[in-house]
């Protein structure tokens, strides 16, 4: 019915993946008209609870108001409205039990992007955005960006799921991070590029990092963690070396083609004096609440771009990297980075 009427308006149909969110088993796949909001559509097919709720998407941010035709083919979350204050991050699996992050502000949701970020896997640090034209095809976007291979060599282009879009229409993906690489013949670099940490990669790191978690309102399309926290034991500054536990914010969003970034949650800023640490700030991971950026150095970037393309030989990599600056600070270094 609700198809027909669209059709009857002149409207574009798009497919959501709707989910409870506090149990992620419960979805139904719906099609709805582009031009209404997430949660109107959500009221239209009969899946909004009892109450006030909000709409979040795979990284916890509130879509409720967003347009339907931004978030074509995204999975959503239906849940209790976020209140200033009121939200908590809860990291619902693994050892430790449940991690709360709370909010500390409240935020206005930002325009969701006109563009498609485009990365290259043959050079990791070049990134470009592009706009699409009206019936653009991503590889005609990926051409535009300048990032293909210029000698020849097959390339294709993929989603954070690992899958092949290629030839796929671009005005679809409109606001997405997808990655030039090698064409897939034989499997390419799909399971490679699929962003973030699965499951069973967090177990694999609990050898080393027993108080890993994986947040649940984090978690991306493709279904792997889109961050962790986790404890790291440092130093409290440089010219003080009393052992201090600080509890990190890992964002995965885009390894394994992209280092990490870390974040401290706590102690609070007041109470941190190590050189490596910056003032608190608010940050696109978690842009309601104010954390401290870790520097991991100039450097970095281009040394994890050189390290071979294993997944778990990459996180280990940089996780021992992320220790050391944390435990080994500058000690030339006698203020705080501002």
């Amino acid at each position: 019915m609700q198809q027909k009427k669209n059709q009857q308006n002149g409207q574009r149909n798009v497919m959501l993946t709707v989910s409870n969110a506090l149990d992620q088993s419960e979805k139904q796949r719906i099609e709805v008209a582009g031009n209404v909001t997430i949660a109107q559509a959500v009221k239209d097919q009969g899946l909004a609870p009892t109450g006030a709720f909000d709409v979040f998407d795979a990284a916890g941010k509130v879509v409720s108001d967003i347009r339907a035709r931004n978030l074509t083919d995204e999975n959503v979350y239906v849940g209790v409205q976020r209140v200033a204050g009121g939200a908590d991050w809860d990291a619902g699996w693994g050892a430790g039990g449940a991690v709360e992050i709370e909010p500390a502000i409240e935020v206005q949701d930002e325009a969701p992007s006109k563009g498609i970020c485009f990365v290259s896997a043959f050079n990791d640090n070049s990134r470009n955005t592009v706009i699409p034209a009206e019936r653009d095809t991503v590889r005609a976007c990926a051409e535009s960006s300048g990032l293909t291979p210029r000698d020849g060599s097959a390339w294709d282009v993929f989603d954070d799921m690992g899958r092949v879009v290629t030839d796929e229409m671009a005005d679809g993906l409109v606001g997405k991070t997808l990655w030039i690489s090698p064409a897939a013949i034989g499997g390419g670099m799909g399971q490679f590029a699929r962003a973030g940490l699965s499951d069973e990669e967090i177990n694999e790191l609990r050898v080393m990092y027993p108080m890993i978690q994986g947040v649940r309102h984090m978690r991306l399309p493709s279904g792997h963690c889109g961050s962790v926290v986790m404890n790291m034991v440092g130093v409290r500054s440089s010219y003080d070396d009393t052992p201090i536990t600080y509890r990190v914010l890992v964002d995965l969003r885009e390894f394994p083609l992209e280092k990490p970034n870390a974040y401290v949650l706590s102690p609070d800023d007041d109470d941190i004096f190590h050189c490596n640490i910056y003032h608190a700030n608010t940050f696109s991971l978690l842009a309601d609440r104010e954390v401290c950026a870790v520097c991991d150095g100039s450097d970095a970037k281009v040394a994890f771009s050189g390290w071979r393309k294993n997944r778990l030989f990459r996180i280990r990599a940089w996780l021992n990297h992320l220790q050391s600056v944390l435990s080994n600070p500058n000690p030339d270094d006698r203020a705080r980075n501002v």
